[in-house]
């Protein structure tokens, strides 16, 4: 007996704005974490009809900021976006989310002044019929997509700056806060918002801030339970934050990376990650960063807990790859973390020799790899 796909309110044959294919096949669809190194890692971005939690451990608020950058993603394709928090006014969240600068590239921007008025990017022909080319003169692509800069996958977003733009129109979901702290009634008031997209036929996008929290009112679990069978059944993807109760140990070896990782517990709590279909786990060791830890000096670590896509039986686990991050003056940074060298292998800048190199006894000391 073969699987079949329960499509029920995925618009399956709807082309939708800021969604595309996932590469792990399986006719599963992803859309923008909202921050290109995070897609990058993840394989593409979030899969639609998944959970994705946040673990944040160390007392400071970047996973707040990764989620502001998921929402102002999510404003930016016009997908109709929820916001439940109990920490804070939701009016809040949305009045500070990044502003998008989404600039063209200086060899563009160099072309277009020396064509003058010419509006289209001249390239080959053959790319031109392709459903990922859009002119900028705003014509429609294929798919029925727009054009332009709203078809782009993952925009550019400047978090030194607020965006005080007007939310006039867009399709959005305040809750929480106040009276309305109870999950059962925010589950009920995120299904209506679920089914207002399938109506509308656009993506949906919820972010919950803070999950399992002494601010909440109910059952995280089961909550979570409500939340993962809601965009199951729609082209939707949650976003949910939540504190670590683990850390990497104080005595750390950058060297010994596999050392670390077996004694380094899971980051969220062990049921919350079982119910969510991707783990990301940020530990800033207390907000001190990454430099006590041999790492270099990074703000702290990424690591993939879980990876998995609804759609597909697909599955991924990096809990063996550590990544550090850092925040620009615009945006975040992921890369692969490696090992900074040993103090005993740093350059000696007085000489100009490396200690590491120097050339044992009877060799020529001239020669200095």
């Amino acid at each position: 007996m073969g699987f079949v796909r329960n499509e029920g309110g995925r618009s399956g044959g709807t082309s939708l704005v800021g969604v595309r294919a996932s590469i792990r096949g399986g006719g599963g669809r992803i859309t923008s974490s909202g921050i290109r190194d995070l897609d990058e890692i993840l394989g593409g971005g979030y899969p639609l009809g998944s959970i994705v939690l946040l673990g944040e451990r160390g007392g400071t608020a970047h996973s707040n900021a990764i989620l502001n950058c998921f929402l102002a993603q999510g404003f930016a394709h016009d997908h109709a976006v929820a916001v439940a928090c109990a920490d804070d006014r939701p009016e809040n969240v949305i009045k500070n989310l990044p502003v998008r600068t989404d600039a063209a590239p200086r060899e563009v921007l160099q072309g277009r002044t020396e064509e003058g008025k010419d509006s289209d990017l001249r390239i080959a022909w053959r790319y031109r019929n392709q459903q990922g080319y859009s002119g900028t003169g705003g014509s429609q692509g294929g798919g029925g997509q727009p054009s332009g800069d709203a078809r782009k996958f993952c925009h550019n977003f400047d978090l030194s700056q607020v965006d005080s733009g007007s939310l006039e129109g867009k399709k959005l979901s305040l809750l929480g806060f106040g009276n309305e702290v109870d999950l059962d009634n925010v589950a009920s008031k995120l299904r209506v918002h679920v089914q207002g997209s399938i109506r509308a036929k656009v993506a949906a996008r919820i972010a919950v801030r803070q999950l399992g929290s002494a601010l909440w009112e109910g059952e995280p679990r089961t909550f979570l339970r409500k939340l993962r069978s809601l965009v199951r059944e729609s082209n939707a993807v949650c976003l949910i934050t939540a504190a670590c109760k683990h850390r990497f140990p104080a005595s750390f070896s950058g060297v010994l990376f596999a050392n670390v990782l077996s004694n380094c517990p899971t980051g969220p709590d062990v049921e919350l990650e079982h119910l969510s279909d991707v783990v990301v786990s940020l530990d800033t060791n207390n907000g001190q960063g990454t430099k006590s830890l041999g790492l270099g000096d990074y703000l702290g670590i990424v690591r993939i807990l879980k990876n998995t896509s609804p759609f597909s039986l697909y599955s991924s686990r990096q809990s063996l790859k550590m990544y550090t991050f850092w925040r620009g003056r615009r945006s975040y940074h992921i890369e692969e973390a490696h090992a900074a060298p040993e103090e005993n292998e740093i350059t000696n800048f007085e000489d100009g020799k490396s200690l590491a190199c120097l050339p044992g006894p009877g060799k020529n000391p001239a020669i200095d790899y």
